[in-house]
């Protein structure tokens, strides 16, 4: 099962967590990197099999994670 963990701070912004409950026989995501997508500055890790994400930060202050179920 995937968790996400979301934890506002007292003065301003957030923390957010993310576990990747995968199968053992996938490889392992890459670290975290900046992309550009669509002219606009990504930050997230890319999974090695599928080459997409789950979770990525802009710049900006947005923050977006995908779950399923």
């Amino acid at each position: 099962m995937c968790t996400v963990t979301y934890l506002p701070l007292p003065e301003q912004g957030f923390i957010v967590t993310s576990t990747r409950d995968e199968k053992t026989i996938r490889k392992p995501a890459l670290p975290p990197e900046k992309y550009n997508v669509h002219g606009r500055q990504v930050y997230f890790p890319r999974d090695t099999d599928a080459g997409g994400t789950w979770i990525s930060a802009s710049p900006g202050g947005h923050t977006l994670c995908l779950l399923n179920g």
